[in-house]
Formats: C-alpha cells, sequence, structure tokens
C-alpha cells in the first residue's frame, strides 16, 4: 500500500475518531444541533474556499443545471440532513457509541450501491450484515433485551443518509472533480442549514461563545477530512481506505474514556468484536468498483 495513502487514511481516521469525541463535549455544553451543525459546516465550507479556487491545474466547473442538482442533493443529504440527524442523536448517547455506528455507513453503502448503480451484493453479505448488527445490538442495549435508545435510532438515519449519499457521490464523480463536490457539498449544505434557521432558531451568542473554538476546530477537522479521503482514494482503492478507516471509532473509544469517562460493559465489547469483525469480512469480500478518477 502506498505510503502517503498510508499518512494520510491514518491521519483522516485520527481526525474523526477525535471529532466524535469533540462533538459530545459541544453538545453537553447545551448548544442546539442545528446551530452546531451551521456553524460546523460554513467553518468547513470557508476553509475549503482558498483549496476550491487557488488549486493549481484546477478543473473548471461547469455551472449546469445537472451539476447544480447534484451539489444539492448531496449538500443537502450529507452536509445537512445527515449532520443535523448526527447531532441530534449524539445528544442522546455516548461519543463511542456514536462512533462504532458510524461503521454501518459501509453497508448502507453496499445496499444503495445494488439499487442505484447495480453492483452485486458480495456473497457473504447478508450474514456479514447479521453479524454487524448484532454488534451494535449490543454496544447500543449492552446486551440487555431492550430496544436501542432514542439517540442511537436517530443516528441510524444519519449513516442511511451518509451510505446514499456515498453512492450518489461516486455515481457524480463521473463527470465531476471530487474537490467541486466536497466544497459545493459543503456550501450548499450550510445553505439548507441556514434556510431552517427561521422555523427552528438559533442560539443566543452567550450559549455559542464558549464553545466557539471547539466548533471551529470540529468544522476544520471536517473539511481535512474530506480532502486527505478523497486523495487517499485517488492512490488507493475503496477496500483498503474503508480498512483504515475502522481505526477511527477505537480513538473515540480511548479519547471518550479519557475526556468523558465513558466506559464499556463486557457485552459492549463483544459487540465491538463482532463489528470490527464483520468490517474487515466485507473489505475483504467486496473488492473496490469504485469509478474514482484522478483529478488535480
Amino acid at each position: 500500500m502506498n505510503y502517503k495513502a498510508i499518512l494520510l487514511l491514518l491521519i483522516s481516521a485520527i481526525l474523526l475518531g477525535i471529532d466524535h469525541v469533540v462533538q459530545k463535549v459541544v453538545l453537553n455544553s447545551g448548544i442546539s444541533s442545528l446551530t452546531f451543525a451551521f456553524i460546523r459546516i460554513l467553518t468547513a465550507a470557508l476553509f475549503l474556499t482558498p483549496y476550491f479556487f487557488y488549486i493549481h491545474n484546477k478543473k473548471r466547473f461547469k455551472f449546469t443545471k445537472q451539476n447544480i442538482r447534484d451539489l444539492a442533493i448531496l449538500g443537502v443529504l450529507a452536509s445537512g440532513l445527515a449532520m443535523l440527524f448526527k447531532l441530534s442523536g449524539l445528544s442522546y448517547t455516548t461519543a463511542t457509541n456514536a462512533g462504532f455506528m458510524q461503521v454501518m455507513v459501509a453497508l448502507f453503502a453496499i445496499i444503495f450501491s445494488y439499487f442505484i448503480l447495480k453492483e452485486r451484493l458480495p456473497k457473504m453479505f447478508f450474514v456479514i450484515l447479521s453479524i454487524m448488527l448484532l454488534g451494535i445490538m449490543l454496544i447500543t442495549t449492552q446486551g440487555g433485551i431492550v430496544l436501542p435508545n432514542k439517540g442511537d435510532m436517530i443516528l441510524l438515519l444519519d449513516v442511511c443518509l451518509v451510505g446514499f449519499s456515498v453512492v450518489y457521490a461516486k455515481r457524480v464523480m463521473n463527470w465531476m472533480s471530487s474537490r467541486i463536490i466536497a466544497y459545493g457539498g459543503a456550501v450548499f449544505g450550510a445553505i439548507f442549514l441556514a434556510l431552517l434557521i427561521p422555523f427552528i432558531g438559533f442560539d443566543d451568542f452567550s450559549i455559542i461563545l464558549p464553545v466557539l473554538g471547539l466548533i471551529i476546530f470540529s468544522g476544520i477537522n471536517f473539511a481535512l477530512r474530506i480532502v486527505f479521503t478523497y486523495k487517499a482514494i485517488d492512490i488507493e482503492n475503496a477496500s483498503n481506505v474503508t480498512t483504515f478507516l475502522l481505526l477511527a471509532p477505537v480513538v473515540t473509544l480511548i479519547i471518550a474514556n479519557l475526556w468523558l469517562g465513558e466506559t464499556l460493559v463486557m457485552m459492549q465489547y463483544a459487540g465491538v468484536l463482532l463489528v470490527f469483525f464483520g468490517a474487515v469480512m466485507l473489505a475483504m469480500l467486496k473488492p473496490s468498483k469504485h469509478n474514482f478518477v484522478h483529478h488535480n
């Protein structure tokens, strides 16, 4: 595996693992999910602006109806609704749970690829699906015979939207640069969340100010992960990318324990092992078919 790709993916996994905990700390301060989501994605869009306009040998963006529509769909779903669901769900659950729930994105991406891109399901897909779902149930219920809490159920909506967005972006990358998709998605996500503010409301500055630095950090963190992950996909296949990003929940588990005092019971550790076993099987059984093309 290319050393540059390994470095990019290690950084991305560490950033993602840290961000789950940062998001939980910000939400614990009492800030609303919409306020947090809007400032976060606006920060990401502003941070990515130089990357969009000043990168060397850039491919010019054509303002066609199709391109605007595709960016709007990705922005509203991935950077808007998905982030709102993520933060809303995280308000009711732990950062550790949120970290392991994100692993399910790969499963939803395969399901949507079957319907949208007409890709075949791996032969062992439903076995792997069962293993990972059992693992998630053990993590979210602590092994008890109860339903997952409200936060984990909301996080499932986030994971579903992200899975769909990954597949949709995969299709769009056949005619649009990943750089444009990253920036355009952030811009349309910020616009969508801004339109919700008159209906849902926005927190007072006195609530925002104590955690503003962490929100800005989270926004920059998100922007960097987009850039690093796309660069890694340009170099390596998606299976390797998926495998390395499985390190993120481990980082979340460690930092959440040190910063927030979050711990797992024995049945949750069993669930963690099942999730990782299923995810590794998924990466090994499904060779990458992603049509990512190189763009500067």
